[in-house]
């Protein structure tokens, strides 16, 4: 299986770059890599000359890949992140508020990945926030966060991760793997009933399952205890009957057509 990562950057320069990442899951390996790029275009170039004629099965996307239309654009799960994690609250904004790379380029990427491989599964992530919600910590870039990640993934790296972006990029892939191999399946995107979907249905996966006892469980006073025990990753794919129907969304503007 194939998993891909984005987390877009904000401007040119080489640490603000976007990040992009890709690990492949076998039976025997899991190997991964990461880098920097400029634009949604060299994003699709990186992937394709990794790719080759490879299908990736899932990505993950460090942006909004859903919208709501109530007031600032608050969606049902960003109040769950702010109400469970409350202590880093303040990491979750409403759509109305995030700028321009995180509301454009994560979402023009999308629509480029669903245009080329109309099967992928779209997850979005919020690596940050997730790096709190399993260890408890608040997210500061160091070498001791991109060893976590590491250790987590669980890969041969093909390169050092050399920025923020870069390793937000890698959780995010690490994020799609979880979640379509069904190691998580708590969906965020449920708290949604009326989405806004640009490039058609999403998930937003994240860890554990979702069921009540659970989310008491998360909300019980210990932010760094995982939603649910994590499994070992499985690389066989879920089933078709767990796995959600994709079907493209029309183009919101000429320029997408």
């Amino acid at each position: 299986m194939i998993y891909l990562g984005y987390a877009p950057g904000g401007s040119a320069r080489a640490t603000s770059k976007s990040g992009v990442s890709i690990i492949r899951a076998s039976a025997d390996t899991i190997r991964s890599e990461t880098g920097s790029v400029g634009c949604v275009d060299e994003a699709m170039d990186w992937y394709f000359d990794r790719l080759r004629n490879d299908t990736p099965s899932a990505v993950g996307v460090d942006v909004l890949m859903f919208w709501e239309t109530s007031r600032c654009g608050w969606r049902g799960a960003d109040r769950w992140l702010r109400s469970t994690y409350s202590p880093i609250m303040r990491s979750v904004l409403p759509s109305n508020s995030v700028q321009g790379a995180a509301a454009i380029q994560g979402m023009a990427l999308a629509v480029s990945l669903r245009r080329n491989w109309p099967e992928i599964i779209l997850t979005e992530t919020h690596p940050r926030v997730l790096y709190y919600a399993m260890t408890g910590n608040r997210y500061e870039w160091s070498p001791k966060v991109a060893q976590w990640l590491r250790d987590s993934v669980g890969s041969e790296l093909g390169a050092a991760i050399q920025t923020q972006n870069e390793w937000s990029a890698l959780t995010s892939a690490w994020t799609a793997m979880m979640g379509h191999s069904g190691t998580w399946s708590h969906d965020l995107r449920q708290y949604t009933k009326a989405a806004v979907e640009p490039a058609g249905p999403v998930m937003f996966w994240w860890p554990g399952t979702g069921r009540p006892d659970q989310l008491a469980s998360e909300k019980s006073g210990d932010p760094g205890a995982p939603a649910a025990p994590l499994r070992r990753f499985s690389h066989k794919r879920k089933s078709a009957q767990t796995r959600p129907q994709v079907r493209l969304a029309r183009p919101i503007a000429a320029g997408l057509s």
